[in-house]
């Protein structure tokens, strides 16, 4: 008996040993990883983050969005390059997007919507994806080709199409529009409309001129006008809780993210300090090897310079920390890469800016800027734009383009001969604990 439980605890310690072995080089690996931009989280998921207020018209984020205040966008494009079955565009406040005529809409191409607040779509394609609000929305002449409709408030739907549920945690009304299907808290009206589905109300159910093409449950009157009901209609009835209750939509939690404590992070007071070379055409040149490379930047040398040039290896990461001056103006600087580096592991850290002036450029890299207002005119950002608010208007445009590219995060592996070296001692110890206790039990 106790030559067995013996055996079984040298068993044990062998698997112990062993697993130890193999969880220590990769946490030494883990380490070799973005250890700068760890805190980054899902940051690296969006094209553009900011902590405050967008304002925006005529551009194009490739990518995804997030919001931290309110949002106005008219004439714009989002989520190009996005998933469909993600939120391509998030906003902490409030939401207004597009506007009463053609020229002034947008387009979510991939993805849905999610606001925190109130949420106004007007002229807004949503070919793929959801539309959900903490608050009250409100759609006019859109399509919600293969979404559904979620808001904690009252929904208002006018000249529009929702191809599936509209769920409501107030009141539901419905003009010259169709949708699949409605679950209301209190009380809902359709005029000139149709329901493809059923209709669920914790309160009084109208039609005027409308059809709904399943059953109508309602905790209160049902009152047609002129209206059609396909399927059965049962008025002062119990509605489910899920429908009286409706609170369910899940916001997104901003404050777990500080872009403040991310730039301090990425912060290295002994970098590189690269200044402006007059020899060559007032060129920033920056040259980096393998892994991480930290370099310092004059805000007047890079707003001076003519061109930035980066040169490092793909497996590079280079970060710029620019510094010294609250306003900074880039204009018509000429930014490359070369000996394999990709815009995706370039990050320009601007820590001290809160006014920046982007146009006529195309920045290759990410801008991180955590209490800066920024203005793109025109031009192009390859990257992720973090910044406290980005604003436009009819004399302020935003016009640039964000481009969504890969945010790279190479981890370098520990070599076989460091994984050799720590399982040796592992096998040697158990070696002396399985004598030991072989000349105990004789």
């Amino acid at each position: 008996m106790l030559k067995n439980l013996t055996r079984t605890f040298i068993i044990f310690l062998s698997i112990f040993l062993f697993t130890c072995c193999l969880s220590v080089p990769a946490a030494l690996s883990a380490t070799y990883g973005w250890a700068g931009l760890a805190d980054f989280g899902y940051v690296t998921d969006y094209n553009l983050f900011l902590s405050g207020d967008l304002r925006y018209q005529n551009s194009d984020i490739q990518g995804r969005a997030a919001i931290g205040g309110d949002a106005r966008l008219t004439s714009f494009s989002i989520g190009e390059k996005a998933d469909k079955s993600d939120y391509s565009l998030v906003v902490g406040g409030r939401l207004s997007a597009g506007g009463r005529g053609d020229a002034d809409g947008g387009q979510v191409n991939n993805g849905g919507i999610l606001a925190g607040g109130n949420a106004k779509l007007t002229r807004v394609g949503i070919p793929q994806g959801d539309v959900k609000s903490g608050g009250k929305l409100k759609l006019e002449s859109l399509t919600v080709e293969n979404g559904a409709l979620e808001a904690n408030g009252n929904v208002r739907i006018k000249e529009a199409f929702v191809s599936r549920g509209v769920t409501s945690g107030g009141n539901v009304k419905v003009k010259d529009a169709t949708v699949g299907s409605i679950a209301a808290s209190n009380n809902v009206k359709l005029k000139r409309s149709a329901v493809l589905g059923d209709v669920n109300a914790g309160g009084r159910v109208k039609l005027v001129e409308s059809s709904v093409h399943g059953d109508i449950n309602a905790g209160g009157r049902i009152k047609l006008k002129s209206s059609k009901v396909e399927g059965g209609m049962h008025d002062h009835t119990t509605v489910s809780d899920t429908v009286l209750n409706h609170r369910d939509v899940q916001l997104f939690d901003f404050s777990s993210i500080s872009l403040g404590s991310l730039s301090s992070a990425l912060w290295q007071e002994n970098s590189s300090i690269v200044n402006l070379n007059a020899d060559s055409g007032d060129v920033l040149e920056l040259n980096a090897g393998s892994g991480f490379n930290y370099f310092k930047v004059l805000a007047d040398d890079m707003m001076a310079a003519s061109g930035i040039l980066i040169n490092a290896p793909s497996d590079a990461v280079v970060v710029i920390n620019v510094y010294g001056s609250p306003e900074m103006e880039m204009h018509n600087i000429a930014f490359s890469l070369s000996g394999g580096i990709r815009s995706g592991n370039v990050i320009y850290n601007l820590r001290d800016a809160e006014d920046i002036e982007l146009y006529n450029l195309t920045l290759l890299g990410s801008l991180l800027a955590p209490d800066a207002h920024v203005s793109f005119y025109s031009g192009v950002l390859e990257g992720i734009l973090m910044a406290e608010s980005l604003y436009g208007g009819e004399e302020d445009p935003f016009d640039g383009l964000l481009h969504s590219v890969q945010i790279n995060q190479p981890v370098m592996p520990v070599p076989i001969p460091g994984t050799v070296f720590l399982l040796v001692p592992g096998l040697a110890i158990l070696f002396f604990i399985r004598k030991w206790l072989s000349s105990a039990l004789k």
